[in-house]
């Protein structure tokens, strides 16, 4: 699982890359997209930041919290690809099923949004004010791509309680994918951010 997670945050380094090399030398097109935080003091910005962050560690904590006792961490079927190895996994639980569940709501209600949220106004803090509209725009539409990241990871939860609640393991594959895919746009989205925002440091 922490290979797979490397491997994904290496992509969205790669992808964050390239789009900040684009961005620079003025490939890309100017975006017209909106900056909810525009009209923002700096001040009013990252307090909200801050409180964002730790409403998403304190989440995180009560999964962790949540998930004592448990054979396997109840997020550990989004990284099992074969139907065959999640009805194992699910076998595991055994009676622990519920528990793991709440695990996985837990997630969905709080972890996700929280964690989108968080990616998404660093990108509107970065881009608030900036002179260089191309750097602005595209920060901004990094800070909106992480709802891509959201949908995948909603995506991925509904295999993960299909498998859970006894329906049915065989979208064990498509629950892998949405793994991938909102690590990958996650991981690519925060990556631009702390780019951009060191370009802007040197008055790029």
């Amino acid at each position: 699982m922490k290979k797979d997670l490397f491997v994904l945050a290496a992509i969205g380094l790669v992808i964050a890359i390239g789009l900040a090399i684009a961005v620079a030398r003025g490939a890309l097109p100017l975006l017209r997209v909106f900056n909810p935080l525009a009209n923002w003091s700096l001040t009013k910005s990252l307090v909200v930041l801050a409180i964002v962050l730790a409403a998403m560690v304190l989440s995180e904590r009560a999964i962790r919290w949540t998930d004592r006792g448990l054979p396997w961490p109840s997020a550990t079927l989004e990284w099992v690809y074969s139907s065959e190895r999640a009805a194992h996994i699910v076998e595991d639980y055994a009676n622990q099923r519920p528990q793991a569940v709440r695990g996985v709501l837990i997630d969905s209600f709080a972890f996700i949004p929280f964690y989108t949220l968080s990616i998404a106004i660093l990108c509107f803090v970065v881009a608030r004010g900036w002179t260089s509209s191309h750097w602005a725009a595209w920060t901004v539409a990094a800070g909106w791509s992480v709802a891509f990241a959201a949908a995948f990871d909603y995506l991925e939860n509904a295999g993960i309680l299909a498998a859970l609640g006894g329906v049915t393991t065989r979208l064990a594959p498509l629950t892998y994918g949405a793994c991938q895919l909102k690590w990958v746009i996650a991981c690519a989205a925060l990556d631009f951010a702390i780019i951009a925002l060191i370009a802007r440091g040197f008055g790029r």
